[in-house]
């Protein structure tokens, strides 16, 4: 019965945390997890020291008056939202978006839209697991941005948006541990936050580059149909409610027009 929970438990996005816990023996999974959670831990240090140096020096250096008051974007590459953690090349989404900003002489509103589509192979598990398939998720997001214009053309930036998405994965994986083949549908409706930090280089009176890193942190709906490929009668369909984050060290690097 326990075995049978075990099982149950399981999902095609939890396998790879599952994988990292009972590995706690494993040096090189130790290491990886405490990267993790540091490189998590600068992140938030960061992002609270840089508002507080917007906010408290922002008020004499108005970062807008350089900009006309309408700024459009394309997101140029970004980086998989959706990485495990034991999982280490990099895996870019090329044009995955495009962003909309209007510039208020204190701050900018901000809305973007973005389609990614990741696929994965099994050279990306490790000895306790491979898997492989893809996820798709379309992303609305809206929020406010304040940034510092430094010498003309470097800016230093600071975002707080909310996300609606909804996402989708196809995958295939083999638990070594527990000695089970699935293949796993989950259709996911996804909401959070998304604290941002960034750097803007400003190339003319009407062009920009930006790289923009980001935190995710989301409450996600999903609805999973999983076929137990071991067993005769393996299908079984689960919903349920989960809460994760994740950091993306490229969240967008954009290219920007100002008008």
């Amino acid at each position: 019965m326990a075995h049978y929970e075990y099982d149950r438990d399981i999902t095609f996005s939890a396998a790879l945390h599952i994988a990292a816990t009972v590995s706690g023996n494993n040096k090189n999974t130790s290491y990886n997890l405490k990267f993790t959670a540091m490189i998590k831990l600068k992140t938030y240090f960061i992002s609270f020291f840089l508002f507080i140096n917007v906010f408290l020096f922002g008020q004499t250096h108005p970062e807008n008056k350089e900009f006309n008051k309408w700024t459009l974007g394309t997101i140029l590459v970004s980086e998989n939202n959706w990485r495990p953690t034991l999982q280490t090349n990099f895996i870019p989404n090329f044009f995955p978006g495009i962003i909309a900003k209007y510039n208020l002489e204190k701050f900018s509103l901000r809305v973007g839209i973005e389609h990614t589509q990741t696929i994965y192979d099994s050279n990306q598990g490790n000895c306790y697991f491979y898997f492989d398939g893809y996820k798709r998720e379309t992303l609305l997001r809206v929020g406010i941005e304040k940034g510092i214009i430094i010498k003309r053309f470097f800016k230093p930036l600071f975002a707080l948006d909310v996300f609606i998405s909804n996402s989708y994965s196809d995958g295939n994986f083999l638990d070594w541990y527990s000695g089970s083949n699935y293949k796993t549908y989950i259709n996911s409706f996804n909401v959070g936050v998304r604290p941002t930090i960034g750097i803007e280089f400003i190339l003319s009176e009407s062009l920009s580059i930006s790289l923009e890193s980001n935190c995710d942190f989301q409450w996600s709906k999903r609805n999973i149909d999983r076929v137990n490929l071991t067993l005769d009668d393996g299908f079984e369909n689960i919903e349920d409610n989960i809460f994760s984050n994740s950091f993306n060290s490229i969240g967008a690097f954009s290219l920007n027009y100002h008008f």
